[in-house]
């Protein structure tokens, strides 16, 4: 079961849905970061990380994975999103970790 995220600016976050427009607001810096156009692009899980900070796990394709660690600058309502960092090459199985 997906823990639900408290804040972000726009629309309520509460299911993938939710995450998945923030995912697609980030997804032009995410691709700059990795150097790859993604066809596939969809959240599946994600964790919140002390209220302005997330950790999602997005399907890129046949095997590939990627974590991205996101965070609202600043950390209050109606910041800016932005990516902290993403983590390639994950799998179906690797769980979510704050990095």
């Amino acid at each position: 079961m997906a823990n639900k995220l408290l804040e972000w600016s726009g629309p309520r976050v509460d299911d993938l849905a939710g995450i998945q427009m923030i995912c697609d607001e980030v997804r032009n810096e995410v691709e700059e970061w990795t150097g790859k156009t993604y066809v596939d692009y969809q959240a599946v899980k994600y964790i919140n990380v002390k209220g302005f900070r997330y950790v999602v796990k997005v399907y890129c394709g046949e095997e590939d994975y990627i974590h991205l660690c996101l965070a609202q600058e600043p950390p209050c309502p109606g910041g800016k999103q932005m990516v902290h960092y993403v983590e390639q090459q994950r799998t179906k199985e690797d769980m979510l970790i704050a990095f």
